[in-house]
């Protein structure tokens, strides 16, 4: 899809590992335990084509917004050794976008599946569907950014220019810019140049 010449490694062990860590174990969890025990009540009252909408809503305008998606860039800034906040202000800012691309593709699927797959089918349903989100959020966001590497394109500011003027730097501006989220990233000489 990308066109790229070489396997991003770091890439594949962060969906890996996510894939297996969050939407493996927990979202097994947060499905057939949570979510079960959540709308049994609704289930009870108007049936499972009605608790279908229901579940959609707690599971794609409050599970995935406030729980999938910082656990994916808290997962993400890990792997590129980003601190913390640095990921959260990430999530903040990309998460408008995250969410219409979520809901375009994962609103019809989890009606479907939480109305018309059978209890014991839903995670085969969801992981069938998921193969197509891993595509779509590995294109938007799945790219491995590294503490010394520049986005082509991304907004530097030299240190200098964006420091208070009492604040001095021993290195030469070049050593170091803020990247468009005002995140210190370090360049050589080489790359600066």
């Amino acid at each position: 899809i990308e066109k790229k010449d070489d396997m991003d490694w770091r890439r594949n062990a962060l969906f890996s590992s996510f894939g297996f860590a969050y939407l493996g174990c927990f979202q097994f969890y947060l499905y057939n335990t949570v979510f079960a025990r959540i709308c049994q009540p609704v289930v009870a009252v108007v049936g499972r084509y009605g608790a279908a909408p229901v579940l959609t809503f707690l599971d794609q305008f409050i599970h995935h917004p406030f729980l999938y998606f910082p656990a994916f860039y808290l997962f993400k800034g890990a792997v590129e050794g980003r601190p913390l906040q640095s990921s959260f202000n990430i999530y903040k800012t990309d998460l408008e976008e995250n969410c219409k691309a979520l809901w375009a593709l994962w609103v019809p699927a989890q009606l479907i599946n939480f109305a018309v797959v059978p209890t014991h089918l839903r995670i085969p349903f969801v992981a069938g569907i998921s193969i197509f989100w891993t595509v779509i959020i590995s294109c938007m966001r799945g790219s491995i950014v590294q503490a010394e590497e520049v986005t082509v394109g991304a907004p530097l500011i030299p240190l200098q220019a964006a420091a208070p003027e009492h604040i001095h730097f021993p290195a030469a501006p070049e050593h170091g810019v803020l990247d468009a989220h005002g995140e210190l990233m370090h360049i050589s000489n080489a790359a600066a140049g």
